[in-house]
């Protein structure tokens, strides 16, 4: 914005603590446009399913990092595949003993 228009601007002390003079630049990001798109399809009802559908994976990621850590346990690419897919099925036996569980005490 220019000096002149931020000068005069009531909200003046609430936007920059800038001297008298000086006008205000903001920058956008170069994806900004699709950045905008993107928020506006989360409106959407399609959207937001499909916001459910990533939530889920990426909590399932994080559950996995916080119990493995974010470095390779082994050596070799085989190894690491094999203790990823390992944790993948104990966190799945986990989820399914809990859907168990849940569903003996309802009845």
């Amino acid at each position: 914005f220019p000096a002149a228009a931020c000068d005069a601007c009531a909200v003046r002390a609430q936007c920059t603590k800038a001297q008298l003079g000086h006008g205000r630049s903001l920058s956008s990001r170069e994806d900004e446009q699709f950045q905008q798109k993107l928020r506006a399809k989360i409106q959407t009802k399609r959207g937001r399913a499909s916001l459910r559908k990533r939530t889920a994976v990426e909590h399932a990621i994080s559950h996995q990092l916080a119990h493995q850590g974010r470095r390779a346990r082994h050596k070799g690419l085989r190894k690491n595949q094999f203790d990823g897919r390992r944790h993948a099925a104990v966190s799945n036996l986990q989820v399914a003993a809990r859907y168990a569980e849940e569903r003996q005490l309802a009845s």
